[in-house]
């Protein structure tokens, strides 16, 4: 057996064998991307649906500071009560 027939032979194996599982690998590969694709997609389209459910959020610091308002004019009230007695 010659270099040259070892080399032919060398790259039937390449050709038959290695090709073949890389392109498999390769296209399970892409199918995964894809399928994450799908689901960061979906992921996007949920959570811009989710968002709408808080536009009523900035509003809670406003609530919380009348909140606030309310518990010191109500200390401020009792205590006025108590000077009266």
């Amino acid at each position: 057996m010659t270099w040259m027939t070892a080399w032919w032979i060398f790259d039937l194996v390449v050709l038959l064998v290695v090709v073949p599982v890389v392109v498999f690998l390769l296209v399970r590969m892409l199918l995964a991307a894809l399928k994450v694709k799908r689901g960061t997609d979906e992921l996007a389209a949920s959570g811009g649906a989710l968002a709408s459910r808080f536009e009523g959020v900035e509003q809670l610091a406003r609530t919380n500071s009348l909140l606030r308002q309310v518990s010191t004019d109500l200390e401020r009230y009792g205590n006025a009560l108590d000077d009266l007695r």
